[in-house]
């Protein structure tokens, strides 16, 4: 993707990508090895893509950052703008080793009514800041969905994370950060 970020033509992988309905994209490492693939300009690039992807029913992403601001911090974006806007046929979302992830961009998608289709979204080793701070917990999008208005109520938006919503952490580091003993769920 890294390839593309700069690319003239991205409007025609724009178009050829508008008729996948699973997208996938892993990234080389094995599995005790933490690395970004997918850039902050990717990133970026490919999550404009994906929000025109009508027929898109599952999406695993891992190995990616989330564009910054100048001081490395997610932007702060007020209404949270969604992850992913209004994909009604999105059943599906796996995150996994990502950095740079903000929580309210999350839960503001999932608080979309148009996203009804949404049954399971995981977060796996996905981190709101470095790999040495926290993971995202499913807490913290309960919190976020409390933080901004949306058509649906208080109580329904905390209902549907926690239906939906499944936070893990899987790799472990020999030092520092948020460890965890194999793998365990996040709440």
């Amino acid at each position: 993707m890294h390839s593309h970020s700069r690319n003239p033509y991205l409007r025609d992988i724009f178009a050829a990508l508008r008729l996948a309905k699973i997208f996938e994209w892993k990234g080389p490492d094995p599995k005790h090895h933490f690395s970004i693939a997918i850039v902050p300009t990717a990133t970026h690039h490919l999550f404009k893509a994906i929000g025109t992807w009508t027929a898109i029913e599952h999406i695993t992403l891992t190995n990616l950052s989330f564009p910054p601001d100048y001081l490395g911090i997610p932007i702060p974006i007020s209404p949270p703008k969604p992850l992913l806007s209004r994909l009604p046929s999105l059943r599906t979302l796996y995150l996994g080793q990502a950095t740079l992830v903000n929580p309210e961009t999350i839960a503001a998608m999932i608080c979309l009514s148009e996203q009804e289709s949404l049954e399971s979204v995981r977060l796996v080793d996905v981190y709101r800041e470095s790999i040495w701070g926290p993971r995202i917990r499913r807490s913290d999008l309960e919190r976020a969905a409390l933080s901004f208005q949306t058509d649906m109520p208080p109580d329904t938006r905390i209902q549907r994370i926690r239906r939906i919503v499944k936070c893990e952490g899987l790799t472990e580091r020999i030092m520092g950060g948020d460890r965890v003993e194999g793998p365990a769920s996040l709440d």
